[in-house]
């Protein structure tokens, strides 16, 4: 990195600059954790839909608390990680009306 001159903090060119460099690196990252949630929950859903040596299918967690998601709420929609409370908590949270 080299100094600025006085020219480049007077006009902002280089805090521009250095702001542009700060929120690509956090697009960066933001995107990585993105693909990391997504390949966590592929092999989760993998584990949940081949039974294992005896034949049992794997019980899911809630991403959010960590208690056993239900049955019947895996069976109505295999993509869901998260309990019945902790979805509905969500939901009020982001005001959605269902």
């Amino acid at each position: 990195m080299t100094t600025p001159t006085i020219a480049e903090i007077i006009d902002g060119s280089l805090l521009a600059e250095r702001t542009a460099d700060v929120s690509d690196q956090a697009s960066r990252v933001e995107e990585e954790e993105a693909l990391h949630r997504r390949i966590a929950h592929a092999r989760k859903m993998k584990r949940a839909q081949e039974p294992d040596s005896d034949g049992n299918y794997a019980i899911l967690d809630c991403d959010d608390c960590g208690l056993e998601i239900g049955l019947d709420r895996i069976k109505v929609a295999i993509q869901n990680t998260t309990c019945v409370a902790c979805q509905t908590l969500k939901e009020r949270m982001h005001g959605y009306r269902g």
